[in-house]
């Protein structure tokens, strides 16, 4: 099940992430889960459908890493929206390439990543 464990069975008790990675993909490059893994960091996967309607209780967050491909186009309003809420609660947010045409100029605290090593992501 997870997404928290569907958000602790919809009664919604989420807890604090170290990283969120917001993704379409049903599994996240397993690279990428190992290293957050190996540096004792707290994360979860979930979808871009679950960031935008339960944004406000996700709960304590660190980080949001959002894999961009194979995002819906009618989800880039609300997506944005989501990222906006979490810029103004002091919340980074890492896009791993470009694919929604993200407006950068917009935002002090997204970056981007077309081309990254590990060491890079982590030390985002």
């Amino acid at each position: 099940m997870s997404e928290t464990q569907f958000f602790n069975a919809i009664g919604i008790e989420t807890q604090s992430f170290d990283v969120i990675f917001i993704t379409n993909q049903p599994t996240i490059p397993m690279q990428v889960g190992g290293m957050l893994q190996d540096e004792g960091y707290c994360w979860e996967k979930i979808s871009v459908k679950t960031f935008i309607d339960h944004i406000d209780q996700l709960g304590v967050i660190g980080t949001a890493v959002l894999d961009t491909t194979e995002i819906d186009s009618s989800q880039k309003e609300s997506l944005f929206q989501g990222i906006e809420k979490l810029e103004r609660s002091g919340i980074a947010t890492i896009l791993l390439n470009d694919h929604i045409e993200f407006p950068f100029g917009e935002f002090s605290l997204a970056t981007c990543l077309r081309s990254a090593s590990m060491d890079e992501l982590l030390a985002r």
